[in-house]
């Protein structure tokens, strides 16, 4: 906790205070691009945000980083992936990655990591591919894999990494 240098003023933090950064950040990105709707706009603020090092859990997509969104090449949908695997041992989630560009780009894909709730590495995920090309104005769909042995209890979390030759973006899971 942060602690204030006189009596007249107090250190809060949460999700309150955060809201009317983002938001201003959302209307910045609005005028910079009036085009994109509010799903681009919410894709471009999260998956560019700088990893804080912490989980998904503590972090959410991590600290926004208006210029690296204002930048985005590609949207991501969903910008974040939550599920619930209780008796299914195989579940795959849709990944509909656009390219908001006016040229085409190329996308490398890779899971950064998948840890149970005790911090532990998992390796019962994938994705569909792990390198595409997406013309501009199109998109493409991804698929992210989880397949286990037996049913599997707890939760997990991670991050998808989708690359292009200017920069990276995140997605939490």
């Amino acid at each position: 906790d942060r602690i204030c240098k006189d009596d007249n003023h107090i250190a809060i933090s949460g999700t309150s205070m955060a809201t009317p950064h983002v938001s201003g950040a959302a209307a910045l990105l609005l005028q910079s691009h009036p085009e994109w709707s509010p799903e681009i706009i919410k894709s471009a603020l999260m998956s560019t945000s700088l990893d804080l090092g912490l989980s998904p859990t503590a972090q959410g997509a991590g600290r926004i980083n208006v210029l690296e969104a204002n930048n985005a090449e590609i949207s991501i949908e969903p910008q974040s992936i939550a599920f619930e695997m209780s008796t299914e041992q195989d579940h795959t989630e849709n990944i509909t990655i656009r390219n908001i560009m006016d040229k085409d780009v190329t996308v490398r894909l890779e899971i950064l990591e998948l840890k149970d709730q005790n911090g532990n590495e998992q390796n019962f995920s994938s994705l569909n591919v792990s390198e595409l090309s997406i013309t501009q104005g199109s998109s493409e769909d991804i698929g992210f894999r989880v397949v286990t042995e037996e049913s599997i209890e707890g939760f997990y979390t991670g991050k998808i990494l989708i690359k292009t030759n200017a920069r990276n973006y995140i997605v939490p899971l």
